[in-house]
């Protein structure tokens, strides 16, 4: 499917389950650090599993709006309420599966695509070759 034909509901349900996914529990345990002034708050902005093919680019952008969340909530929760208050990042990289080996591996040879060079995906296979 071309970028322009994505359905906007397709965007919406990636977005939802990744973005509003995080902000949402940062809330309910985000309270809680605040009235005791003090606490470690991990965001998990990349995982395991990968969406169906058509809905990487949403993917890519709502995890990206994790990780502008996550500096966000780091300098709020320091500022506003207490600087003994820890906002992390946690990125475990890519575990192979069904679903992503397209991306992770060459698919006549099963080789591992990681190529090297300057971008960070690219080096670590996340992004297929042309």
């Amino acid at each position: 499917m071309k970028f322009f034909d994505l359905p906007a509901d397709a965007l919406r349900w990636v977005f939802d389950l990744n973005l509003i996914g995080t902000i949402i529990p940062s809330q309910v345990f985000g309270r809680r650090m605040a009235q005791e002034g003090v606490g470690k708050h991990p965001e998990y902005f990349v995982d395991e599993r990968l969406p169906a093919p058509d809905t990487h680019r949403a993917y890519s952008a709502a995890k990206a709006g994790v990780s502008n969340f996550t500096q966000w909530l780091a300098v709020h929760m320091a500022q506003e309420y207490s600087p003994r208050i820890r906002v992390n990042a946690i990125a475990p990289g890519f575990f192979l599966t069904d679903q992503n080996r397209f991306l992770l591996t060459d698919e006549k040879t099963g080789d591992s695509r990681r190529a090297a060079g300057p971008s960070s995906a690219h080096a670590h296979g996340a992004v297929r070759p042309a």
